[in-house]
């Protein structure tokens, strides 16, 4: 008697581009504005932009001008 294992699961979607959420957590922050900018960029709608906007604008607020326009490049 031969058994089966049943049928095979859907294949999961893979989005293109870079998983911010593959990114470990943020150490400094230095990497939580480059994140904060990307999730920023990638907002679906402007509820979620303006919330990391304001994360964006603290962070920049505690690091200097030379790192926050380092960010920004690093983003862009």
């Amino acid at each position: 008697m031969k058994t089966t294992a049943g049928p095979k699961p859907p294949k999961q979607h893979k989005p293109k581009g870079p998983n911010i959420m593959k990114e470990q957590a943020p150490t400094n922050d230095y990497a939580a504005l480059k994140l904060a900018l990307r999730l920023a960029i990638s907002a679906p709608d402007d509820e979620k932009f303006e919330t990391c906007v304001a994360y964006a604008e603290e962070l920049a607020a505690r690091l200097p001008e030379w790192m926050v326009k380092a960010a920004q490049r690093a983003v862009i």
